[in-house]
């Protein structure tokens, strides 16, 4: 059941999209609060390279006023202990693409223009690793979608 998908939710806009019906949601996690069913099979697992000198990873993500976004978790390896939450839910009445980044160190001396958010993951090193992304929070009386426009690495 996995519903993770590269197609595009608007004319030439791509991404990786994750989604579920609500009905696909109720017959996973019945009447449960909490589905690690429904997390464990909606896992993204990316391979990526990052720079040995200035290692920093960039996700750009879709947040929306659509009402069945929801949120996902994102870590790397098995390092879930360092992970971050992207919530794709806001109330403002249109769609944009939000950025942010993660770096081993404080980004406070770069621009937010050039970094969006930021959060430190102490233990990144430069070179290879698995990004993983998986369903956080979701509501799920309207089914769930959250979006991965794409990932950058330095």
């Amino acid at each position: 059941m996995h519903n993770w998908h590269f197609t595009n939710d608007t004319a030439n806009k791509y991404g990786w999209i994750l989604s579920s019906s609500k009905e696909a949601i109720a017959n996973v996690c019945s009447q449960q609060s909490w589905c690690p069913e429904m997390i464990a099979a909606n896992t993204l697992t990316l391979d990526i390279e990052v720079s040995e000198k200035t290692p920093m990873i960039q996700i750009f993500y879709l947040k929306s006023h659509q009402d069945n976004m929801g949120s996902v978790k994102v870590w790397l390896d098995q390092r879930e202990d360092e992970h971050v939450v992207l919530n794709s839910k806001w109330d403002l009445p249109y769609s944009v693409t939000k950025m942010i980044t993660i770096a081993k160190e404080n980004l406070h001396g770069v621009s937010s223009l050039a970094r969006g958010d930021s959060f430190e993951f102490p233990s990144l090193t430069g070179g290879k690793h698995q990004l993983h992304i998986a369903i956080q929070e979701f509501p799920k009386e309207k089914g769930f979608k959250w979006k991965l426009i794409g990932v950058s690495t330095c």
